[in-house]
């Protein structure tokens, strides 16, 4: 039964600019973070997963108090992917963000 409140405790919005993560049961922590941060994104689907048809995507970013975020028990995880990658995509354009590796 906790199990099923922790699950949907979770929620996760994607807007045009920004991203919000919500999760508690009876505490609530909510997460922004703004989609020109995320540098690169990745899909992980165990056994179980693939069968019932979810994912746990994964985003790197920029974001200092929270560089890598994991969305998990995502359906239809690889369009949910591709959604967020289109979305980061338009947001870097329209800030003009570029990545800039310094070794």
């Amino acid at each position: 039964l906790w199990r099923v409140a922790i699950r949907h405790s979770i929620s996760y919005t994607l807007f045009d600019e920004r991203f919000i993560e919500r999760h508690g049961v009876l505490n609530r922590s909510t997460n922004h973070l703004e989609l020109f941060r995320v540098k690169d994104m990745g899909l992980q689907q165990d056994f179980f997963e693939r069968i019932l048809g979810l994912g746990t995507i994964i985003l790197y970013t920029s974001d200092t108090s929270c560089p890598i975020v994991r969305l998990t028990g995502i359906e239809d995880s690889e369009r949910a992917l591709e959604l967020f990658r289109d979305r980061v995509n338009v947001e870097r354009n329209r800030k003009n963000v570029r990545e800039l590796d310094v070794n």
